[in-house]
């Protein structure tokens, strides 16, 4: 390799927050809608919380400014759309917001023309709430492509939590027990709750114990995991995946917070002829703020 003998004629971006993109065919899109970009293919669409769409600000307009009587612009595989980010939405509903304190809060895309404040299982931020007016309307500060790119060279958005790796002997009693703790170095929510059998015991023949997570001195709501001696008696449940039910609130941690994995008690014993081993984990999503 080399150093270059001679000056280089560069072409720059005069508008980074500015995408012209071929649209996804046959997507019938709107000026103003909530826009996104899919990473497989490159072509835009209606922003959507799935994972691989990842929002980019609005429409504009279509390139060659050409709009049906319905002020929609259809791709056929040849037709452009001018997106828009990095730029603060004047007054727009925002589901779930309510208060001053949402100011800084990641706000969600959940279609084209839908914003909300609770935190999607798949995809990316649509971006941060500027400043809240009253009710559900705020400012809301809207990400560019070149923002989301910024951001996943950075650090990828969702990641697993290791909770730690347990034997059926601490959860042989009933009495309820703290059995794990985490303290987070990140703010950060917790999407969901999960364990997998690392050994088994085929005479293993009694047992049913439920776990759950407390954030501080606050139970998440919803994230049971519920573990029984069915899960761990034979070879086959090696490696499969024991979810609990669902995360529904609650679930904000701050830096600083301790995660416990707690056992809730009440529950029936287990009586291994052999420890067996589990390892439980949480899915999360990493917050900006």
């Amino acid at each position: 390799m080399a150093d270059p003998t001679a000056p280089l004629t560069l072409g720059t971006a005069v508008d980074p927050n500015r995408l012209e993109a071929l649209i996804k065919t046959s997507e019938e899109l709107v000026i103003g809608a909530y826009a996104a970009i899919a990473t497989a293919t490159g072509l835009l669409q209606f922003a959507d919380s799935t994972a691989g769409i990842v929002p980019i600000g609005y429409f504009a307009g279509p390139s060659d400014g050409v709009v049906d009587s319905d002020g929609l612009f259809t791709g056929d595989g040849t037709k452009k759309a001018v997106v828009r980010g990095g730029v603060i939405l004047n007054s727009v509903a925002v589901t779930g917001a309510s208060a001053i304190t949402d100011c800084g809060k990641d706000v969600w895309a959940t279609d084209g023309q839908t914003l909300t404040l609770t935190g999607q299982t798949a995809g990316r931020p649509f971006g941060k709430v500027h400043k809240w007016k009253t009710s559900t309307s705020c400012d809301v500060y809207c990400y560019s492509w070149a923002d989301q790119l910024q951001s996943s060279s950075a650090k990828e958005s969702f990641f697993y939590l290791p909770l730690g790796t347990h034997s059926t002997n601490s959860i042989l009693g009933t009495a309820a027990a703290d059995i794990y703790k985490h303290t987070a170095l990140e703010p950060l929510d917790i999407i969901s709750l999960h364990a997998i059998p690392t050994s088994y015991d085929n005479a293993c023949v009694a047992g049913s114990q439920t776990l759950n997570l407390e954030i501080g001195a606050t139970n998440t709501t919803g994230g049971v995991l519920t573990l029984a001696y069915t899960s761990f008696d034979v070879v086959t449940d090696l490696g499969t995946v024991i979810n609990a039910t669902a995360i529904t609130a609650a679930n904000a941690v701050a830096v600083g917070d301790v995660i416990t994995l707690e056992l809730v008690a009440s529950g029936t014993g287990f009586t291994p002829d052999l420890p067996i081993t589990f390892e439980v984990f949480a899915k999360c999503r990493r917050k900006g703020v």
